[in-house]
């Protein structure tokens, strides 16, 4: 069965205006479709994006029907947001979800160009899942197809801090190098946003 990471990332006119409702309206529509998992609102900090969600499900259908319904029960302050972009990662590979996924705080997308495209890069996978494993704090999701970039591959990581990102960075390239085929790579990386801080502002 094909699976698939949504990454949906927008600005406002003002970042915190509505943001709780939005998110609100976000996770109830998920959450009445079977298969379809929410992660969280996210903070992007390397990209110049307000918000973020990350959608898990298994039909593309039915995430557009997430978003029907909430274009549907956002309809007033639709123009709140003013730019909007999606990016659809097709699983290839996934390592089973950690006991505590609530406590990764930190969300890492790795995005690559390969020589060859695939040469290489199911043992680099391979190779630094191995390294995660022996950590709790840090879950390498998985590897996927790119459907909307320009980039062969995406590898998504969570992490606990980025004291752990940084630790399991050093792990894994000491486990294999960089990929000879791995021609170059972007991260992005967000932060999990907690919706309790929004009144403070």
């Amino acid at each position: 069965m094909v699976r698939y990471l949504i990454l949906t990332s927008w600005i406002q006119n003002n970042r915190y205006n509505g943001i709780e409702e939005y998110y609100n309206i976000v996770r109830d529509a998920s959450n009445t479709i079977n298969d379809v998992e929410l992660f969280g609102l996210y903070r992007p900090i390397t990209e110049k994006w307000h918000w973020a969600y990350l959608i898990y499900t298994d039909d593309l259908e039915k995430w557009e029907d997430v978003e029907e319904t909430i274009e549907r029960n956002y309809l007033k302050k639709r123009d709140e947001i003013t730019q909007k972009t999606t990016r659809i990662y097709i699983e290839r590979v996934r390592n089973p979800k950690p006991k505590k996924l609530e406590s990764l705080k930190y969300l890492e997308i790795e995005l690559s160009v390969w020589e060859g495209i695939d040469k290489g890069v199911r043992q680099y996978f391979d190779t630094i899942s191995e390294v995660f494993l022996e950590n709790e704090d840090a879950w390498l999701m998985g590897q996927y197809y790119t459907a909307s970039e320009k980039y062969n591959w995406a590898h998504i990581f969570m992490y606990k801090s980025l004291n752990d990102m940084i630790e399991m960075d050093f792990e894994f390239y000491k486990a294999m190098g960089r990929p000879p085929n791995q021609l170059f790579f972007v991260e992005r990386l967000y932060k999990l946003y907690d919706l309790a801080k929004i009144d403070k502002k």
